[in-house]
């Protein structure tokens, strides 16, 4: 994609446009030759755009976040167009953004049809784009209610992956220990329902890895890296954050790694995708 900035000037270059001249001439060829949004891009921008509109008085921050997702989608249109010397798109690349919708009735259906749209959306816009599109399908993902889906069987290209985040989330359930025999006993149930959506994806890495390969088994013990192990209830519920907060960010990472592929693997990517937005809803 171009992402230079388009200087718009008068070029010799036009004698096969007749009955124009000067920069109208090159205005036209712009126009004609000009480049233009990418269709599944501009799709998510006027969806998100009109999502946000039909949202407004019925779920306010559901429409809030559909409308800043139009507004980052079609950013980077214009950012994959290009812009003249006054931060203008050609007009070939224009996206005229809906300014109205039928109020809508469930804005659960809304945000499921945009999270399903979304997440089929993310290996289909162009490399370059697909960070943004992840990250919105893992927010759209996030706010629904329901488990993460099963995990789909996996290719040897998955396998390395999914044999890190294995490790990663062995590192996790260590760490989630950890806290807890230092933790308030207020923020015991929190942990412990933790615990179980990692040892139920722990489980499901297990037995996908282990259907054409050896299963990576747990270390006796993780390092903590650079975060300060707790050693008592304040500085518990300090770490626990900072491994809620890791784990929304391992998982984004993979999901986005996946999508940035050349061919990505539907199936793999929409898992991926929805235990980044699990990470993230905890």
């Amino acid at each position: 994609m171009n992402r230079r900035r388009i200087a718009l000037t008068c070029v010799a270059s036009t004698a096969a446009l007749p009955a124009l001249a000067g920069c109208s001439a090159v205005d036209s060829v712009v126009d004609y030759f000009g480049p233009r949004p990418e269709d599944a891009l501009e799709r998510l921008a006027v969806a998100a755009a009109s999502d946000g509109l039909a949202l407004q008085g019925v779920d306010d921050a559901a429409a809030d976040m559909r409308s800043s997702q139009a507004d980052a989608l079609y950013k980077e249109i214009a950012r994959l167009c290009g812009t003249d010397d006054q931060g203008n798109v050609p007009h070939s690349c224009e996206v005229e953004r809906p300014t109205q919708a039928p109020p809508a009735t469930d804005s659960s259906q809304v945000l499921e049809e945009a999270a399903s749209a979304t997440t089929e959306a993310a290996d289909e816009v162009s490399s370059e784009s697909r960070p943004i599109v992840t990250q919105q399908a893992i927010t759209l993902n996030a706010w629904l209610p329901g488990d993460a889906p099963d995990i789909p069987t996996l290719s040897q290209p998955q396998r390395e992956s999914a044999a890190d985040l294995l490790q990663w989330e062995y590192e996790l359930v260590f760490g989630l220990d950890f806290a807890r025999a230092y933790s308030a006993p207020a923020a015991e149930e929190r942990i412990d329902k933790l615990l179980r959506v990692h040892h139920r994806r722990i489980d499901q890495l297990q037995e996908a890895l282990g259907h054409n390969g050896k299963v990576p088994q747990p270390e006796p013990a993780y390092s903590s890296g650079a975060t300060t192990l707790p050693s008592d209830a304040d500085s518990a519920a300090a770490f626990l954050d900072t491994l809620v907060e890791q784990d929304a960010d391992k998982w984004h990472a993979a999901a986005v790694a996946a999508a940035q592929q050349e061919s990505p693997n539907q199936e793999w990517l929409n898992w991926l995708i929805g235990i980044a937005a699990e990470a993230q809803a905890a």
